[in-house]
């Protein structure tokens, strides 16, 4: 299984290639909410404008009964608008560092190490069945290959300890 670590993920291009993937996503993530947050900025104002328009109408003089219910729709859809904005506040993104191949690597080499120690064997064992969610068994020609499925933020976090992180 450690062989599969360190053969199959720890190439250069593959974690460039998940970097390149995870930016990708990300950035389209900010540009949907972007969008979305400047689509109910637009029509927070027109509500805004249309809510000045009935009561400038009604300090005119100018009262229907249906202008109550108008404006009972819009100053809801005013509060749902600002809550909405509110909500959606852009988040700083979760940066990758530039050195996760090296980390990476590291992580499998100290994993391995706690494996040949007899005392830590238990805890590293536990820790990396705790990031497999998955182990395949694929078909390769008339061998079968093993596909392992886990979890790459879990394996990078494996120096944080009890007493915290390690440096």
């Amino acid at each position: 299984m450690l062989s599969g670590l360190k053969d199959q993920l720890l190439d250069p291009d593959l974690i460039a290639e998940f970097v390149t993937a995870y930016r990708a996503e990300f950035n389209r993530l900010v540009a949907e909410e972007v969008k979305d947050r400047a689509i109910a900025e637009r029509e927070l104002g027109k509500t805004q404008r249309q809510i000045t328009s009935i009561v400038d109408a009604i300090a005119d003089g100018m009262f229907h009964s249906s202008m109550k219910a108008k404006m009972d729709g819009l100053e809801a859809r005013k509060a749902e608008l600002e809550i909405q904005l509110q909500s959606k506040g852009i988040e700083p993104p979760v940066l990758l560092h530039p050195g996760l191949s090296d980390i990476y690597r590291e992580k499998v080499r100290g994993l391995t190490a706690a494996l040949n120690e007899p005392t830590l064997r238990p805890e590293a064992t536990e820790m990396i069945r705790s990031l497999l969610s998955e182990i395949r068994l694929v078909p390769e020609g008339d061998t079968l290959a093993i596909e392992l499925v886990g979890e790459l933020a879990g394996l990078l976090a494996l120096d944080q300890t009890k007493n915290g992180p390690k440096h």
